[in-house]
């Protein structure tokens, strides 16, 4: 139950960062400094209204994702379950 609801937070974090970051872009009308010419000066996203759902929501993926390397690593070498081998990492059991 933890290793689904942990998948489907990261997902929901991961679509949240970019959906408000580009909400962010354009509230802030950046989307011609970044994009365009590059001669703007960039606004100041801190003021934007999706900036705060932006980095809350980087915030909760960064731990999430610092979550989910711990829980592979504590499979991988505590419970000895080697589940590295589904990427590629050590040899598979046999």
């Amino acid at each position: 139950m933890a290793e689904r609801t942990v998948r489907v937070l990261l997902y929901l974090s991961v679509f949240a960062a970019i959906g408000s970051g580009i909400a962010t872009i354009l509230i802030a009308g950046a989307e011609l400094p970044l994009f365009g010419s590059g001669t703007l000066a960039l606004p100041d996203f801190e003021t934007a209204p999706g900036f705060s759902i932006h980095s809350t929501a980087a915030g909760i993926l960064l731990l999430l994702s610092i979550g989910h390397g711990g829980a592979a690593l504590w499979h991988q070498l505590i419970a000895k379950q080697r589940v590295l081998a589904r990427i590629g990492i050590g040899r598979p059991r046999r």
